[in-house]
């Protein structure tokens, strides 16, 4: 049963990378409301995410909290080698429901609200952490020759709007 489990862990998180057309992110309307709720069918498979640090190539690397020292959810990567990403996800978990509240994928960051930022995507490779804090965490864009091609990006807990953001500057 166990192995079930998993297998049907694989199957979701393989429907947040794949790139055929189900249950992914609308890519033409920018729009992320097909990911906005995964209700996952065993109770167990929500233990094991949180339990898991390792599932279905993706690596639990960070958890956020608000400033009462709440999870706001947890950081989700998938790594190209120690230090660099090709893929993030933050995603809370709340009973038998996980909610997807950020996402990046290739040079498209998405909210809930649908694209949050696209950045150059020229020759890109990936995105590695400059700084990680409580509420909100910084990258950088990376070409493949390991060149940063974006200025960093805050990406930042809106308390008001309860959504991740990055954080524009005029």
């Amino acid at each position: 049963m166990k192995h079930k489990s998993l297998n049907f862990l694989f199957v979701v998180i393989v429907c947040f990378s794949c790139s055929g057309k189900e249950k992914r992110v609308n890519v033409e309307s920018d729009s992320m409301s097909t990911e906005k709720k995964v209700i996952l069918q065993d109770s167990t498979l929500t233990n094991s995410l949180s339990q898991k640090s390792r599932v279905g190539g993706l690596v639990r690397d960070y958890e956020l909290m608000n400033r009462l020292n709440e999870s706001i959810g947890s950081i989700y990567i998938k790594p190209i080698d120690s230090l660099i990403f090709s893929q993030l996800f933050i995603l809370k978990e709340s009973g038998v429901t996980v909610d997807t509240l950020y996402k990046i994928e290739e040079n498209r960051l998405f909210n809930p609200e649908g694209l949050d930022v696209k950045v150059n995507g020229e020759n890109h490779y990936g995105y590695r952490f400059v700084l990680k804090k409580n509420n909100y965490f910084v990258i950088i864009a990376l070409n493949d020759e390991g060149n940063g091609v974006s200025d960093n990006i805050n990406i930042m807990w809106n308390e008001k709007k309860k959504l991740f953001e990055v954080l524009k500057t005029p």
